[in-house]
């Protein structure tokens, strides 16, 4: 996932292996994120967090072992909150926060003390060393070089991390990567896939997506060929794309027809299409139909296999790395039993979603 503009349609099939990730969303929040949903409200995420987990929770209202509610006060009679002098309890704030946050907190600490058995079990130590190599990542990643700090601040508020929760986070990560590490094998296949991808021709297109192919084929008609087709293109993007690219009249940014996390019946029918051409209407992969307008190309960058090689290798492996702390995380949860006796706890980590 890009950090500028990216459609929906592209946006879907960024999480290929191949794509090498150079962007926050992708190198940094994905390891940071794997435990981490619904931090942010608003647009969808593909890290919200762990999946729906096997095991349905149950919460027994009538249970003896209840969990009772927090002290109203901490040690030495302080409130938590003064509101204009009166004071809010944590009877009164721990319902709110168990059910717009509970679902997370379990979450996190079910992960914590499960990641800590496998350690054990595996007989692997992690050092403070492996946890600051965690916050240089995310540091190297949101910020680039020469970047401000401050972006690493703004991502922390905007995740919701603390002084709590961003170092147990990073704790975290080091611990998932140092259990799946021995795990990754880079192919030299997949090397030249990520050069091609990164470093070769790409094309800059207009896309109408559809979810069927009637209005797909309607577009297709209504775009015709010739003299203004790129104008008609634009109209109809504008008005029949279901694409998030359709703001802008269906550009989407430059991407290689190596990059296997575009459509292969894409990619496959733009090699045959020429600059300024509009393609037949195609199935995608994942569903639903689309048409695209071949606005231009673009040289490679110049740079040469053995001059991108380590940073490249080094860049699929910390993806693949992601992607295997997220499959454990998931795991981790699904074998595990979570009984939530606390109703508001309990209504958090049922209706937390498909993405939860």
């Amino acid at each position: 996932m890009r950090i500028r503009h990216q459609s929906t349609f592209s946006a879907t099939f960024s999480a290929a292996i191949g794509l090498i990730p150079r962007t926050l969303a992708a190198v940094a929040l994905g390891p940071i994120i794997v435990l981490m949903s619904g931090c942010a409200g608003g647009s969808p995420e593909p890290t919200r967090g762990l999946d729906r987990a096997d095991r349905v929770v149950r919460a027994d209202l009538n249970d003896s072992r209840a969990a009772s509610s927090l002290p109203d006060a901490e040690p030495g009679g302080r409130p938590p909150v003064l509101l204009n002098g009166a004071p809010i309890t944590w009877a009164e704030l721990t319902p709110l926060l168990s059910e717009a946050a509970g679902a997370q907190a379990i979450q996190e600490l079910a992960v914590d003390r499960l990641v800590d058995e496998a350690l054990e079990r595996e007989r692997i130590r992690v050092t403070n060393s492996d946890v600051e190599r965690e916050r240089q990542l995310l540091t190297r990643a949101v910020t680039g070089r020469g970047g401000s700090s401050q972006v690493v601040t703004d991502l922390r508020r905007l995740r919701g991390l603390g002084d709590t929760r961003f170092p147990a986070t990073l704790e975290r990560n080091a611990k998932l990567r140092a259990l799946v590490a021995g795990t990754i094998r880079i192919d030299e296949s997949d090397i030249q896939r990520a050069f091609a991808v990164n470093h070769g021709p790409k094309v800059r297109i207009r896309l109408i997506a559809t979810s069927d192919e009637a209005t797909a084929q309607r577009a297709r008609t209504a775009v015709g060929n010739g003299a203004g087709v790129r104008e008609q293109f634009i109209q109809q993007a504008t008005m029949l794309s279901s694409d998030a690219s359709a703001r802008a009249g269906g550009v989407v940014e430059p991407f290689s027809l190596d990059d296997p996390s575009y459509p292969s019946g894409l990619r496959e029918v733009l090699r045959r299409t020429a600059v300024g051409a509009v393609t037949p209407v195609i199935a995608l992969d994942e569903g639903g139909f689309a048409i695209a307008y071949l606005e231009s190309t673009a040289p490679g960058t110049g740079a040469s296999l053995g001059q991108t090689r380590n940073a490249l290798e080094q860049d699929l492996r910390l993806r693949a790395e992601r992607e295997a702390m997220d499959r454990l995380a998931r795991e981790l949860i699904r074998s595990a039993s979570v009984t939530v006796f606390d109703p508001s706890l309990g209504w958090s980590w049922r209706e937390r979603g498909p993405g939860g």
